[in-house]
């Protein structure tokens, strides 16, 4: 199965039944309905002709708007045969999101939220932060080269 033909069943079935929209599409002109990276990809990956492996490590974003509310959920998947860093990763994700959200309070800056999720994932990882800062690195030497950024042209 390729990214894109995981990202028509999410299309098909979730917007679709609930008549909800995708809000990276509408807002952005985003090619998808949903964000699917795979394995070194870190977020916001386009759907396309990658095929997905046994043992891959997939994230799938959704944001769907309904009525002018808008709801935003995530998930990583690791599947079967992958490495062992692939689940610690998806755990330490679901750990540090976990304890962001029991931190959830009206009014709270969500700076704070992300302070948890990076200490989680910094007590979590022996790789820490000093991985997560080449990996920004990266990132942001890719939105500069490759103007897919939303913020800087969107994704025509």
């Amino acid at each position: 199965m390729t990214t894109a033909e995981l990202d028509a069943v999410g299309g098909r079935g979730l917007y679709e039944h609930y008549g909800a929209r995708s809000a990276p599409r509408a807002v952005y002109g985003f090619p998808g309905v949903n964000l699917i990276s795979v394995n070194d990809e870190a977020v916001h990956g386009v759907p396309g002709g990658r095929v997905i492996k046994r043992g891959d490590l997939v994230k799938i974003g959704m944001t769907a708007e309904v009525e002018g509310h808008f709801a935003d959920a995530a998930v990583t998947v690791a599947l079967p045969s992958g490495p062992e860093v692939h689940q610690k990763l998806k755990e330490c994700a679901e750990v540090a999101f976990a304890r962001a959200a029991n931190n959830l309070v009206p009014g709270r800056d969500t700076g704070a939220l992300d302070v948890r999720v990076r200490r989680t994932r910094d007590q979590k990882s022996t790789m820490g932060p000093r991985l997560h800062r080449r990996r920004r690195s990266r990132i942001r030497n890719a939105r500069t080269t490759s103007g897919a950024y939303p913020g800087r042209g969107g994704y025509a």
